[in-house]
């Protein structure tokens, strides 16, 4: 719910910047991340998802995941990308070179021009 607002109330601007903020005011980084951690707090996620029935929206999705790990000390990138011919624009979260929330056949055709 928290991302449905943000998204609606607000500029996507104050959104971005406060997400990040937050990323670097929480943020520890670790030598390594726990991968079956976040693999399972995902799943997790994605089984709660069900529940805020809301049409799949990549922005939206994302954030909200962002804000699920968030509660669990866990602060990925979230990486808005584009290709050119045909246009498209996307965003999905990754760890390191982890993709948590898309695959990586869908990712790796696009161009990142953003990480927060």
């Amino acid at each position: 719910m928290r991302a449905s607002r943000e998204l609606s109330a607000q500029p996507l601007h104050v959104t971005l910047e406060a997400t990040r903020a937050r990323k670097i005011r929480r943020s520890t980084r670790p030598d390594a991340p726990d991968f079956d951690r976040v693999r399972s707090l995902v799943l997790v996620f994605n089984r709660l998802r069900w529940f805020y029935p809301r049409p799949y929206l990549c922005l939206f999705d994302s954030l909200a995941l962002l804000h699920f790990l968030a509660k669990f000390d866990l602060f990925p990138d979230w990486v808005f990308a584009v290709s050119a011919d045909p246009f498209e624009a996307h965003c999905s979260v990754q760890l390191g070179s982890v993709v948590l929330n898309d695959t990586v056949e869908r990712v790796s055709g696009l161009t990142p021009i953003m990480y927060v």
